[in-house]
């Protein structure tokens, strides 16, 4: 799991989960700090490490303005 802003990989924000089987069920959690200008945006990408398919079922992004 990785964040990107605007395209590009956020140094230090990306975590890894593994998962022993195909009915496993877990969380997993990202935080990242970013400056955004008005035309910037930040992605949530996932994807595995052996091309398997890949079920996103909830997900929350909670964006917060600092100072």
């Amino acid at each position: 799991m990785h964040l990107y802003k605007n395209g590009s990989l956020m140094t230090g924000s990306t975590i890894s989960r593994k998962v022993t089987t195909g009915g496993d069920i877990g969380a997993a959690s990202i935080i990242g700090v970013v400056s955004l200008a008005t035309t910037d945006y930040v992605e949530l990408w996932l994807e595995t490490d052996d091309g398997d398919t890949l079920t996103l079922e909830n997900a929350c992004m909670i964006v917060r303005v600092l100072g």
